[in-house]
């Protein structure tokens, strides 16, 4: 798999370097749990979920049975999985 849009790993260390750097200060403990949330709901998800079902679905062919099964599979378990990024996206937003 290639990361294409790199930005979100760089956001993700950069706010690392920033907790690790200003530990001292107050509030930089919401930064880190922030930057752990972007981890998990940016780059987990899409790499453990999304992108399988987005490799899957490539390969089918739309006019079979198995691709229409995947398409239905695809649409539940996709969508669940971009309201569980989303969400957690919010999340991270106010840390």
């Amino acid at each position: 798999m290639t990361i294409k849009n790199r930005f979100p790993l760089y956001k993700f260390v950069q706010n690392i370097i920033t907790s690790l750097s200003k530990w001292h200060q107050p509030g930089t403990i919401y930064l880190l749990f922030g930057s752990l949330l972007y981890l998990v709901e940016t780059i987990l998800v899409t790499i453990a979920f999304n992108v399988p079902l987005n490799d899957a679905l490539a390969i089918a062919k739309p006019d079979s049975t198995e691709g229409a099964n995947l398409w239905a599979r695809y649409l539940t378990n996709w969508t669940l999985r971009n309201y569980v990024r989303t969400i957690l996206s919010l999340g991270q937003q106010h840390y």
